[in-house]
C-alpha cells in the first residue's frame, strides 16, 4: 500500500460530483425519516416524570404511588399491566409457540429445539435484573423504538451499502471506462494499484457511514430527547418482536441472547453493520474487477440478489437444510436485520448467528482476496 497513491485515489473519487449528490439526498430524505415519528407529547412527558420521581422499574410501591397520584389514565393503565414475564417464562415455551405457527419439521425443528434451550439461562439473567419492569417510554416504548431501529437506522445503512457497492464497482473499472487501463497495467505500478484502489474506496465509504449515522442520529436525539429510552433494558415488558407466517403471526419478547440496554443495542447495531459495509463493497469491488465493466458487473449483482430471494422463498416453505445454508448468507443477516442479536425466529440455529456470519465472512473474504490477487496478478491484459 503506497499511502499517496491512496489519498490520489481518495481525491479522485471524490472529485466525481454525484457522490456528493447523493450524500445531501440522503441527509434530506433522512431528516423526512426523522420528522414521520408521531409520538403522544403529553404522554411521554408524564411517563419522562414518572421515571424521575419514581425511578425506571416497576415496584409495588411506584405502582401504588402512581394509582393514587398519576392524572394521565393512559400511564396508570400502562404501569398496572407491567408484569415480570420473564420469572416463569421457559425456553422451551417459545420454542414450541414458533415451531406451531411455521410447521417446522424434521431436523431443523431439532435445531431450533435446541436453540431455545440455550435461552433459558438468558431468561434466568433477564429475571434477576427484572429488566422486563423497566419502564421505558411505557406504550410509547414499542414504536419509537421501531421508528429508530426499523426505519431510521435501517435506511442509514441500506443507503451506506448502495453507496458501498457503487464505490466498489467504480474504484475497481475506472481505468477500464476511461481507457487508461493498459498504460496503468503495464506501469511500475502495475496491478498493485488495485490495493490502494480498494483502501480509497473503503475508507470514503466508512466515512460516508460515519457521517450519515453521526447527523441523524444527533438530529433525531436533538428533537426527541430519550435518555429514559436509551437506559432501558431492550428487554423491557413494553418491547416484543413479531414473526409472521402467513396469515399467522406470533409475539414473541424482545430477548437479546446478552443482557443489554436499548443504547448498547443500538451501538452494537451500527458496528455489526460497519462489518456488512465491508462485506458488500469487498464483494463489488471483486466483481468489478472480473466483469472489467461497471454495467456488467452491477448486472451480475442484481442476478445474485434475485436467485438468493427466489431460493429463500422457495425454501421457506420447507424449512429444510438447504434453507438453514441460505440463513447463512450476508443477504440473509440484512433481511432479518429487525431481529438482530435476538433469538430471531426460524431463521437462526445458533446464538448470535448474524454476528458469526459477519465474522466469519470477513475471514474468508480476507482469504479469498489473497487468492483473487494471485490470479489477477496473472492475467493477461487484452
Amino acid at each position: 500500500m503506497n499511502l499517496r497513491l491512496v489519498g490520489f485515489e481518495i481525491k479522485k473519487l471524490v472529485e466525481q460530483p454525484i457522490i456528493f449528490l447523493f450524500l445531501f439526498g440522503c441527509l434530506l430524505f433522512n431528516t423526512g425519516l426523522l420528522l414521520t415519528l408521531d409520538v403522544n407529547d403529553d404522554y411521554l412527558n408524564s411517563i419522562k416524570q414518572v421515571n424521575i420521581e419514581e425511578g425506571q422499574k416497576v415496584t409495588p410501591e411506584l405502582k401504588e404511588n402512581i394509582l393514587s397520584k398519576e392524572k394521565n389514565q393512559r400511564v396508570k393503565n400502562d404501569i398496572k399491566s407491567v408484569e415480570d414475564i420473564y420469572d416463569t417464562l421457559q425456553g422451551e415455551e417459545l420454542s414450541k409457540k414458533m415451531i406451531d405457527v411455521f410447521q417446522v419439521q424434521g431436523n431443523y425443528r431439532g435445531k431450533l429445539e435446541e436453540k431455545y434451550q440455550q435461552l433459558n439461562p438468558v431468561i434466568t439473567q433477564l429475571s434477576k435484573e427484572k429488566a422486563a419492569l423497566d419502564i421505558a417510554l411505557g406504550s410509547e416504548t414499542l414504536p419509537v423504538f421501531n421508528h429508530l431501529k426499523n426505519v431510521v437506522l435501517k435506511a442509514l445503512l441500506i443507503e451506506s451499502l448502495i453507496f458501498a457497492c457503487l464505490i466498489g464497482l467504480f474504484s475497481s473499472t475506472a481505468e477500464k471506462l476511461t481507457k487508461t487501463d493498459k498504460l496503468l497495467l503495464t506501469s511500475e505500478i502495475g496491478r498493485k494499484v488495485q490495493v490502494n484502489k480498494y483502501i480509497a474506496g473503503i475508507c470514503l465509504s466508512l466515512l460516508f457511514y460515519i457521517i450519515l449515522h453521526l447527523f441523524s442520529l444527533s438530529t433525531l436525539f436533538l428533537f426527541y430527547p430519550m435518555t429514559e429510552l436509551l437506559d432501558s433494558s431492550v428487554s423491557t415488558y413494553f418491547l416484543t418482536n413479531i414473526y409472521e407466517n402467513s396469515l399467522l403471526f406470533v409475539e414473541m419478547p424482545f430477548i437479546t441472547w446478552l443482557p443489554m440496554s436499548i443504547k448498547n443495542y443500538v451501538i452494537f447495531s451500527i458496528l455489526l453493520g460497519l462489518g456488512l459495509l465491508i462485506i458488500y463493497f469487498t464483494l463489488f469491488f471483486f466483481i468489478g474487477l472480473w466483469k472489467e465493466n461497471m454495467a456488467k458487473g452491477l448486472g451480475v449483482a442484481i442476478v445474485l440478489f434475485c436467485v438468493h430471494k427466489g431460493l429463500v422463498s422457495y425454501t421457506s416453505s420447507k424449512m429444510d437444510y438447504f434453507f438453514l445454508l441460505l440463513m447463512f448468507s450476508p443477504q440473509q443477516v440484512l433481511e432479518n436485520y429487525s431481529f438482530w442479536f435476538t433469538e430471531t425466529g426460524p431463521y437462526t440455529i445458533i446464538p448470535f448467528q448474524e454476528t458469526v456470519v459477519v465474522s466469519a465472512s470477513l475471514v474468508l473474504l480476507s482469504g479469498f482476496s489473497l487468492l483473487f490477487r494471485y490470479f489477477y496478478s496473472k492475467k493477461e491484459v487484452l
